[in-house]
């Protein structure tokens, strides 16, 4: 099971995680969650960050280059 923490620098990156329509007004969430459903990789190779608690992850700052470097070496141009 994976537990994806979106409260962990929800200030930084600004948006308000209550409810469900932090998925389709963020684009990072939902980027895993297609990525996830594209792949099936684990969320190491997903660019997602472990959080200090194991089975944890989160999307740090540099989130956007780490999920379009795994894009690149798990799709292949296949986007």
């Amino acid at each position: 099971m994976e537990i994806i923490d979106v409260s962990l620098g929800q200030d930084t990156r600004g948006f308000d995680i209550v409810g469900h329509h932090y998925w389709y007004r963020h684009p990072w969430m939902s980027s895993d969650i297609i990525f996830l459903m594209r792949t099936d990789l684990p969320p190491s190779r997903r660019g997602l960050s472990p959080a200090e608690l194991e089975g944890i992850w989160y999307l740090s700052n540099d989130y956007p280059e780490k999920i379009r470097r795994a894009a690149e070496a798990e799709l292949e141009g296949q986007w």
